[in-house]
């Protein structure tokens, strides 16, 4: 289930930079280094850290909701960017 998560992030991790800048490559390298770093292998195949990928997945959630809220601003989207926060 951690490793799902993990790519998950990693996957998340990639759409949120790519709306936020437009460029591919750069962060498809980001995401990729993001998803095969070593300092991630402790949460990823431990089952008690799974707290730390579910935490980094309602983050990258609240993150690009926030984002969709940013360009057109309504008061549905900013309640719905609350929605990771609370569940986080």
């Amino acid at each position: 289930m951690n490793v799902l998560l993990h790519g998950l992030d990693a996957v998340l991790l990639f759409w949120v930079l790519l709306r936020a800048t437009g460029y591919i490559g750069r962060r498809a390298t980001g995401a990729g280094l993001f998803a095969l770093a070593s300092h991630q292998r402790r949460s990823v195949v431990w089952i008690a850290e799974r707290k730390n990928v579910l935490s980094m997945l309602f983050f990258l959630l609240a993150l690009a909701a926030y984002r969709w809220y940013a360009v057109r601003p309504r008061i549905g989207r900013y309640l719905l960017g609350r929605v990771p926060v609370v569940l986080g």
